[in-house]
């Protein structure tokens, strides 16, 4: 029985330690997969969180990029409009100036006819009066 009973000792030892260890290594694997899962539903009320403020944050950046966008293009609409009310200044301007200066001619031109029917008056009334003088003397 002694050889018999060691052998039944080692046989059952290695069957229960073998047992234990299955069983041992199963219950470890299983709480440590419970333990990731409760891990998980507790960290997933923080991992919304990160992503819904992730999501806010990437819309906060695209609307302040367009509201950037935007006043960039106001200030170049400012220029455009600063540079077109500049021309138009110019523009009206030289007509101002062209108009100026033809209404300038048409009253220089008008006192020039004046002064030429003046002219031509006195040199009526000078021929009148060389020919009536002439014509008192008696020349023809």
């Amino acid at each position: 029985m002694d050889i018999a009973t060691a052998i039944l000792g080692l046989i059952t030892g290695g069957i229960g330690g073998l047992a234990g260890a299955t069983i041992g290594a199963y219950y470890g694997g299983y709480n440590k997969k419970k333990g990731e899962n409760f891990a998980d539903a507790e960290d997933f009320t923080t991992i919304i969180a990160q992503e819904a403020r992730k999501a806010y944050e990437q819309e906060w950046a695209k609307r302040l990029a367009t509201h950037k966008d935007i006043e960039n293009v106001l200030v170049e609409l400012r220029k455009v409009t600063t540079e077109a009310e500049s021309i138009k200044a110019q523009i009206g301007g030289d007509v101002w100036l062209r108009q100026t200066v033809w209404v300038q001619k048409r009253n220089a031109y008008g006192e020039i006819l004046k002064g030429i029917g003046a002219f031509q008056l006195m040199m009526f009334d000078v021929l009148s009066a060389i020919l009536r003088t002439s014509r008192s003397q008696g020349r023809p």
